[in-house]
């Protein structure tokens, strides 16, 4: 399996959720990115979802020349693969993330490859 996805900038993790005196609420600006990351893919979304173990590789592209934190956004982004192209995220064996250059509004490139299963094994662990 190969598929490429062309998706907004995934909102950070630090925005997940909203707090208020009574307890925490998910972030509607991170509902409204699901919608159109949802909108972005629902015309591709494969027949049956993939068991298979698979490499993620991701490309952020920030709307601005402000810095940000490439990890925080990957969280959100397998989170969202979950239950559309991957069972559970926890498929993913090996993510790649680059930084693109500037693209207005923003957006985020993600490839998706099936990889052969098995264990990579430090030489320097004992055995």
């Amino acid at each position: 399996m190969r598929c490429e996805l062309l998706l907004p900038l995934p909102p950070s993790v630090n925005r997940l959720r909203r707090y208020a005196k009574h307890g925490s609420y998910p972030n509607p600006k991170v509902l409204a990115w699901v919608e159109e990351a949802h909108r972005a893919v629902v015309g591709d979304l494969p027949a049956q979802l993939s068991t298979d173990i698979v490499h993620v590789e991701v490309r952020l592209y920030g709307p601005t020349k402000a810095r940000w934190d490439i990890d925080n956004r990957v969280k959100v982004l397998l989170d969202f693969l979950e239950d559309r192209y991957l069972v559970n995220d926890t498929q993913c064996d090996k993510l790649t993330v680059r930084r693109g250059p500037i693209r207005k509004g923003g957006g985020c490139w993600v490839i998706i490859e099936t990889m052969e299963p098995g264990a990579l094994v430090c030489p320097a662990w004992p055995i």
